[in-house]
């Protein structure tokens, strides 16, 4: 049984870090994507 949990903890924690990782990626391609809009509406 403790076997179990503490795979489930494992998993658990994997899953919290790809999630944050995740979060991190979406954001950095976000303000990309604003740097992109930015610099073509300069050069318009």
């Amino acid at each position: 049984m403790s076997k179990l949990v503490k795979i489930f903890e494992i998993m658990t924690i994997i899953i919290i870090i790809f999630r944050k990782t995740r979060e991190e990626e979406v954001k950095n391609i976000c303000s990309l994507n604003k740097l992109i809009w930015i610099h073509r509406g300069k050069s318009k």
